[in-house]
């Protein structure tokens, strides 16, 4: 409490120095205490600003990722029903077929006698999800399969230059096909694709080309066992342009079993019916099966084209059945939606202003109650969501529960945070140090002391900063000059050195020794020059990947000079910053400039004053450049180029 009340007297002062005229003191003390009473509020709040942030920074992605994964798991579950369509079939180049064959890639010969064979079953669609890049000497033969099949879809892709245009299929083909679908994935940073592309450009995704297809086969079917069933989702009707979204999300409608190892024919509801390629070919597979039905055509062979899933992660599955969910989800309407963006922030905000009104009426072990139960609430409410075919948001609106417990705890334990909150708003850590260091003479003088002392300052200043400036777009040049300052500052404080200030492209440091005996403030000196040559070697790594970059290097000039500073807080009643001034900061500042002119016997570009060097003279070989004037300056200071360090302290 004394260092509190220490801080607020001091506070107090810097702004009746100012304002007394205009405001009295217990009108000054009424201000403060509405400012104290209100900062709770703000501590409150800022879990939940920081929430909504965190949103909009796509924070919450890779957490919201592992809740899109445990809903699918949780429902399965929960319900233990597949929904899978009993109009999609996969005919699977899987492990059965390769050992078979003993070939791969399968010959496309082996498509000609597939689509022959599927003919006599009238399927709805036939699609490859495999890619015919290179040319074969099949090519003739399966096309004209392909031509007299008529409802074929073709997959296609992007390019391997990464351009954004789709690959070229073989001419032949791709002329004979009905449709072509690009299969273009996007997987998440867990491998796991939630998001496909309804169409890239104008090319739809295979599964809408598909779908388009299917559509206009039936139409052209004609018999009794024609499936009459309708597409619930029409985006296979809906032009491009006339999209709302384009990315559709995946919603998965169970786990895939494998395609049998010995031809069996299963028939399990709701399961997605998967058939080895080679029963197929071998006829052990009724045809008849893939009447009316979209069979898709894949590699499914372990470690080719592996997918994961919510359900499949260890072994994978194949990309071909993400198609075929995507199909399944256009069949059914069962795409999953997903609020407006704008509603979700809504939501996230409301909730959050309503957690923390409901926690502040409860105690610890109350609160503890609410954080410990409602997880599993909302995540059974989100389970329920997606039977409806919604993804809620689940991580966010936990974390926002969350981080406003934080915020409520936050203002009960404002008071004993409160001394040191009001530091870092207001002062820089070693302002901090000093009021705490001398806050009996705070209490008792109603002041921060200035202290006169010997010190070694240390100007540093880019060289043509302004022509650069003039080339470099605006944020180019934050970044460049940024970039520069890390790597400057970095140095000075790895010596012992602070950095006062930034002035544009200029850095002043001070190195204050720890008393002021003689040998301390050797150090200081010494630890000066240390920095300016880890400076220099900084700065020639920095111009190598500038140079690499193609943009601007870099040269500097450095002043350096120990006298006598008075150190103290320097400002306004509205920012206060602790700093040095004096005639020895103003001589390191000139001869820092005096470097442009100084190129002689200069390698290095540092300049220090008489004063310096008698500190640094027995470890470092210096260059006597005489006694020079400066500018605003009566009288000259005799300065000295550092050449390098002498050989023992090298």
């Amino acid at each position: 409490m004394v260092m509190l009340k220490a801080f607020l007297k001091l506070m107090r002062m810097t702004r009746d120095s100012t304002s007394h005229s205009l405001l009295n003191q217990s009108s000054k003390e009424h201000h403060y205490k509405r400012w104290h009473r209100n900062i709770g509020l703000v501590i409150q709040l800022a879990p939940v600003l920081l929430a909504l942030g965190i949103w909009y920074g796509g924070g919450w992605r890779s957490l919201e990722g592992a809740a899109y994964v445990g809903l699918f798991k949780a429902r399965q579950a929960s319900m233990p029903v597949n929904r899978w369509d009993d109009r999609i079939a996969v005919i699977a180049i899987d492990d059965l077929t390769l050992s078979k064959t003993q070939q791969f890639p399968v010959p496309r010969q082996t498509y000609v006698q597939l689509l022959s064979k599927l003919d006599s079953a009238l399927p709805g669609a036939i699609v490859f999800d495999i890619l015919f890049l290179d040319p074969s000497p099949d090519d003739a033969a399966f096309a004209q399969a392909i031509s007299e099949s008529w409802n074929v879809v073709l997959a296609i892709a992007s390019a391997p230059k990464g351009n954004g245009d789709l690959a070229e299929l073989v001419p032949s083909l791709s002329a004979s096909a009905a449709a072509l679908g690009h299969v273009n994935v996007s997987p998440d940073v867990d491998g796991i694709p939630r998001q496909l592309s309804l169409y890239h450009g104008s090319t739809p995704s295979l599964s809408i080309a598909a779908l388009q297809v299917y559509e206009e086969s039936l139409a052209a079917t004609i018999g009794e066992t024609k499936d009459n069933r309708a597409i619930a989702t029409p985006y296979h009707r809906i032009p491009p342009s006339s999209l709302e979204e384009n990315q559709a999300w995946v919603n998965w409608p169970g786990p895939i079993q494998s395609s049998t190892s010995d031809c069996r024919v299963t028939d399990e509801p709701g399961e997605l019916r998967t058939y080895p390629l080679i029963c197929v070919l071998e006829g052990t597979i009724p045809i008849n099966l893939f009447a009316d039905k979209i069979v898709l055509i894949g590699a499914t062979a372990q470690g080719l084209d592996p997918l994961y899933t919510p359900f499949h992660r260890s072994p994978a599955v194949s990309n071909v059945y993400l198609h075929a969910a995507l199909i399944n989800n256009l069949l059914n309407d069962q795409l999953l939606r997903r609020m407006p963006s704008w509603l979700e922030k809504v939501m996230l905000l409301g909730f959050g202003l309503l957690t923390i009104m409901m926690l502040q009426q409860l105690n610890l072990l109350g609160r503890i109650g609410v954080i410990a139960s409602f997880p599993l609430l909302w995540f059974g409410i989100a389970v329920l969501g997606l039977q409806a075919s919604w993804l809620l948001p689940v991580a966010a609106p936990i974390g926002v529960l969350l981080l406003a417990f934080l915020g409520v705890q936050g203002r009960e334990q404002w008071e004993k945070q409160q001394l040191m909150n009001l530091f870092q708003v207001y002062v820089s850590t070693d302002t901090a140090q000093r009021i705490l260091s001398h806050k009996e003479q705070v209490l008792t003088q109603s002041s921060l002391p200035v202290e006169t002392l010997m010190a070694t300052v240390l100007f540093v200043d880019i060289r043509e900063f302004t022509h650069v400036a003039e080339h470099l777009p605006p944020p180019k040049l934050m970044e460049w000059l940024n970039r520069y300052f890390s790597s400057m500052t970095a140095c000075i404080t790895a010596h012992g050195g602070t950095v006062d200030k930034y002035i544009g492209d200029e850095i002043m440091a001070v190195f204050m020794p720890s008393d002021q005996e003689m040998e301390s403030i050797r150090q200081t000196a010494l630890s000066a020059i240390a920095a300016s040559f880890d400076m220099l070697t900084s700065l020639q790594k920095l111009n190598e990947e500038l140079q690499f970059e193609e943009l601007p290097t870099i040269e500097f000039g450095i002043g350096i000079h120990t006298g006598h500073v008075a150190a103290g807080n320097v400002g306004s009643v509205a920012r206060l910053n602790y700093s040095v001034v004096g005639d020895a900061v103003n001589v390191a500042s000139r001869l820092q400039s005096i470097n442009k002119i100084v190129l002689d016997h200069n390698p290095h570009n540092i300049l220090v004053s008489q004063e310096t060097y008698r500190y640094v003279g027995a470890h470092y070989v210096g260059y006597s450049i005489g006694k020079i004037p400066l500018r605003g300056r009566q009288r000259k200071v005799l300065a000295y180029s550092i050449l390098q360090p002498l050989p023992s302290t090298a």
